[in-house]
């Protein structure tokens, strides 16, 4: 586990509970993070970098949650020595270093992961449920907010820090990537975007909006799919209902002529 700080801490936890204290080895360059992790994990190995790590061929996999940049090179030397590498996200700075590491996994038959948390999320996969059997009707737009005050990082902006997120949540849900993609960026207090709000069209002619900050009021995580027969609101801050359907929509009542026409508004349950 290579980068002890606010996400790696999390990981490494779930890590020690799922493979044992004695089958992990904890990574970071500052020995006050090392220290640490010693506490809470009494008997777990430690070191200071990860060629100390590689030089063991017990160490199978790797799981990189350091800053952006130096993921690139810590999961390229760790595909290069045989590990399987799980790279929290963003993977990479920039496209062409994702698809060379995606290329080398590749042609070393390694896995190569990022660590798109929602994808394994229950709810997500509901939701993705009630899409695909046409529970909701055809989908005709999606929204996704992912707001906060803080955490302002300055090695990535406000973009490639959230919306890989909600990204990897609306192209699973709709089973396709998009045609194309349209970005409003600003930056407020520093000099990189802390707030953007990205409008994306599909080739199935579904639209979509992904709005993420680190500068709003309060904390707001949620995904809207508004279909057809129904709409659905994916609440990730309500722990009791989490996931609501309306049914609720807009029909066209069809008269003898065009003046007759008149749009129904239709109220059911939740």
């Amino acid at each position: 586990m290579v980068g002890l700080g606010y996400w790696g801490q999390k990981v490494i936890r779930n890590l020690v509970n799922q493979v044992g204290v004695n089958n992990v080895v904890a990574v970071d360059p500052h020995l006050q993070a090392l220290e640490g992790m010693v506490r809470a994990y009494p008997g777990i190995t430690v070191e200071l970098s990860l060629d100390d790590v590689l030089r063991c061929d017990e160490v199978t996999a790797v799981v990189i949650a350091t800053p952006l940049e130096s993921h690139y090179e810590l999961a390229k030397k760790a595909l290069l020595a045989g590990r399987h590498v799980l790279v929290e996200k963003p993977m990479t700075g920039n496209v062409e270093e994702a698809v060379e590491l995606a290329t080398l996994a590749d042609e070393r038959g390694l896995v190569l992961m990022v660590g798109h948390t929602f994808l394994f999320s229950p709810r997500v996969e509901l939701l993705a449920k009630y899409i695909s059997d046409g529970h909701l009707g055809r989908v005709h737009y999606l929204t996704s907010s992912r707001l906060n005050l803080g955490l302002v990082r300055h090695d990535a902006n406000v973009i490639w820090d959230l919306a890989p997120h909600d990204f990897s949540i609306l192209f699973h849900l709709l089973g396709e990537t998009p045609s194309s993609v349209q970005t409003l960026a600003r930056s407020v207090v520093g000099r990189i975007p802390e707030v953007a709000f990205v409008n994306l069209t599909f080739p199935s002619g579904i639209v979509a909006q992904v709005t993420v900050s680190w500068l709003a009021p309060r904390k707001v995580r949620d995904v809207v799919v508004v279909g057809e027969q129904r709409m659905a609101v994916y609440d990730d801050t309500d722990a009791d209902e989490p996931i609501r359907v309306y049914d609720k929509g807009i029909e066209m009542q069809e008269g003898a002529d065009f003046a007759s026409h008149q749009l129904v508004y239709r109220f059911g349950d939740t």
